[in-house]
C-alpha cells in the first residue's frame, strides 16, 4: 500500500503540473491519495496493536494480539482485491481493453 500511495504521488507531482485538469480529475486524484494514506494509517495502526502489550485496550476495544492480526490481514486483503482484479485482466489484454474502454 505504501509503494501504491508513493506511486500515486509520484504521478501527481510529474505529470499534473502540465496539464490542464477538470475539477472532477483532480477531486478524484486527492480521494484517491487520501483514501490510500488513511489505509495505510490504519494498516500501520493494526500492525503496530499486534505487538504491543498483552490485554491492550485500544480504540475503547478489549482485545487480544490476534484480534488485531486479523484486523490487519482483512483490510491488507482488501486493498489488494483491485490489484488482482487487474493482474487476471492481464492474462487476457483484450478482454482488459474491452473493460477499460467500454462506455458502461
Amino acid at each position: 500500500n505504501f509503494l501504491h500511495l508513493s506511486l500515486g504521488l509520484l504521478e501527481a507531482w510529474s505529470v499534473y503540473p502540465g496539464i490542464h485538469l477538470s475539477g472532477t480529475a483532480v477531486c478524484g486524484s486527492v480521494f484517491t491519495l487520501l483514501a490510500r494514506f488513511l489505509i495505510l494509517v490504519y494498516q500501520t495502526l493494526y500492525l503496530i496493536w499486534t505487538f504491543g502489550p498483552e490485554d491492550g485496550v485500544y480504540l475503547g476495544i478489549n482485545a487480544e494480539s490476534d484480534f488485531w492480526w486479523w484486523q490487519y490481514i482483512w483490510l491488507s486483503i482488501l486493498c489488494m482485491i483491485p490489484w488482482f482484479f487487474d493482474a487476471c485482466l492481464q492474462f487476457c489484454p483484450p478482454l482488459q481493453t474491452k473493460i477499460y474502454t467500454s462506455r458502461r
